[in-house]
C-alpha cells in the first residue's frame, strides 16, 4: 500500500506566482533566460513539468504522473534534487525520493493535500499541484496542446517506449474545470504559452506577467 505525500508549502512565497513549465514546441530560450533570471531574484517557484527538468535548472518541484518515465530519466534526475520534491500521482515508482499523491478523480480539483485530480496529463497536475503548495497566481509555458500531427515537444520526441497518443479533445476538455473550481480559493491562471489551444484562462505576455 502506497503512503501518501501531503502537499504543502514549507516556505511561504509572499509573491504568490508558480510558473508551470511544460515542453511544448512554444517553449522558447528567450522565455527561458527570463525565468531563469526570475528565479534568481526568488520572486516565486518553478514546477518543471516531465523533460522541462533539462531546460530549467532553476526549477523548485519536478513533477511526471508515468512509471515509465521516471524510469528513462532517473539515471540523469537522481542526487540532482536537492531537497526539491519530485511528485508523481502513480503509486508504481519505485523510487524512494519520488513522492506519491493519490489519483482522486479525472477533473476539477481536489482540496485534500495528499491528493490530485489527474486531467489526462501531467501539466493539469502540475498546476493542480501549485495551488497545493501555495500559489494564488499560476503561469502556465509550454502549454500548447496542440491537434494532431504539429509539432509535440520542444525537444523533438520522447525516448524510445514514452510516445503516446496524445487526446487532445480529452486535455481541453478537463483543464476549464480546474481553472473554475480554484476561482472561489482565489488561485488566477494566465496562459504565457503563445498560440496555445487552451483558451479558458486569459493569455499573457512573459514579461509583463513576470514584472
Amino acid at each position: 500500500m502506497a503512503t501518501w505525500w501531503t502537499a504543502h508549502s514549507t516556505e511561504p512565497d509572499r509573491f504568490g506566482t508558480t510558473v508551470c513549465v511544460a515542453t511544448g514546441p512554444s517553449l522558447s530560450i528567450a522565455q527561458l533566460a527570463l525565468l531563469d533570471t526570475w528565479r534568481a531574484e526568488g520572486r516565486g517557484r518553478i514546477i518543471a513539468v516531465n523533460d522541462a527538468y533539462r531546460f530549467v535548472p532553476r526549477w523548485d518541484v519536478l513533477y511526471s504522473c508515468d512509471a515509465k518515465w521516471w524510469h528513462v530519466h532517473w539515471p540523469l534526475i537522481a542526487g540532482t534534487e536537492r531537497g526539491r520534491p519530485l511528485v508523481t500521482i502513480d503509486d508504481s515508482v519505485p523510487y524512494s525520493a519520488v513522492k506519491c499523491l493519490r489519483h482522486s478523480g479525472p477533473d476539477g480539483y481536489d482540496p485534500d493535500p495528499e491528493c490530485l485530480r489527474a486531467g489526462h496529463n501531467s501539466g493539469y497536475q502540475a498546476a493542480h499541484l501549485a495551488a497545493h503548495l501555495g500559489a494564488r497566481r499560476i503561469v502556465l509555458l509550454g502549454y500548447d496542446f496542440q491537434a494532431p500531427g504539429r509539432l509535440k515537444h520542444c525537444f523533438g520526441d520522447h525516448a524510445k517506449g514514452l510516445q503516446r497518443n496524445t487526446p487532445w479533445a480529452m486535455l481541453l476538455k478537463a483543464f476549464p474545470s480546474l481553472v473554475e473550481e480554484l476561482r472561489p480559493h482565489g488561485v488566477k491562471f494566465v496562459n504565457c504559452s503563445p498560440g496555445s489551444a487552451l483558451k479558458c484562462m486569459p493569455a499573457g505576455d512573459l514579461p509583463t506577467v513576470l514584472r
